[in-house]
Order: C-alpha cells, then sequence, then structure tokens
C-alpha cells in the first residue's frame, strides 16, 4: 500500500513538473530515486536561465466561468469541504477552522460555530434540520 501511495505521489509530482514545462521554455528533468526505506527521491535539473515564478495567492474572488460553471464569491479563506443546500435559496458549505457558511439565493455569509474543529460534512433534511460534522467527533445541529 505504501509502495502505491509513493507512486502515486511521483506521478503526481511528474505531472506537475511537466505542465509547468510546457508553459515555459526551460527544460526539467526528473529522477526518482528509491532510498533504503522505498521512498522516492525526486530530483530536478534546470537546462536553461530559471525565470521568475509567479506568487500564487489564495483569494475568496470569482473564478472564471468553465463549462457552465460560474465562480461565486465565498466571503471566505477557509478551506471548504462540503456542501448541502434544502433549495437554491437555502444551501450551507463547511471547512476549516469551524467555517460554516450559508446561502440565500443571492450572496454567502458567514455562521458563527462557535468552534475551531474542522468540518467536513454537511447534511440536512430540511432548511431546519441540518448537521455538520468534523473533527474530533463534532457534531452540531441547526
Amino acid at each position: 500500500m505504501r509502495k502505491i501511495l509513493w507512486s502515486a505521489l511521483v506521478v503526481a509530482l511528474l505531472l506537475t513538473l511537466l505542465i509547468s514545462a510546457s508553459s515555459c521554455s526551460k527544460t526539467v528533468s526528473v529522477t526518482a530515486t528509491p532510498t533504503p526505506t522505498h521512498a522516492p527521491t525526486i530530483t530536478s535539473t534546470s537546462t536553461s536561465t530559471p525565470t521568475p515564478t509567479p506568487k500564487l495567492t489564495s483569494t475568496a474572488t470569482k473564478a472564471p466561468a468553465v463549462s457552465g460553471w460560474s465562480g461565486m464569491s465565498s466571503s471566505t479563506h477557509s478551506v471548504l469541504y462540503s456542501i448541502w443546500g434544502s433549495s437554491s435559496s437555502d444551501v450551507f458549505a463547511v471547512g476549516s477552522s469551524g467555517a460554516i457558511l450559508h446561502y440565500d439565493g443571492s450572496a454567502w455569509s458567514a455562521m458563527n460555530s462557535g468552534t475551531e474543529e474542522s468540518f467536513n460534512g454537511v447534511w440536512g433534511s430540511s432548511s431546519s434540520d441540518v448537521f455538520a460534522v468534523g473533527s474530533d467527533g463534532t457534531i452540531l445541529h441547526y
């Protein structure tokens, strides 16, 4: 099982390097070398002058529309893990650091969860019967 996870990690790293290499003019070679613990070691060498790497920042702004999807501003910088709604004007999203958001059909707003535990699931049977579950056995009911 550990070998499969390491193999998946190596493949993901290789794909990331290939994608970034295809969008610039530098050539990258990658070598995976197993160590005695069977963990791969990744080495990279560049054959051209390095170009400045753009800074990646996380923002809560709208994402561009793709294949019918449109971006929405969530008003949070927390990672969101799950979403559920009883209708298009009553949607809940949960995530890291106790984040719970509610969508009323026009805007997302933060709700006070009273905890810093991360939530990874949300479900309900109606707009007044919603459960959020998360780290350390945390369960909230709304």
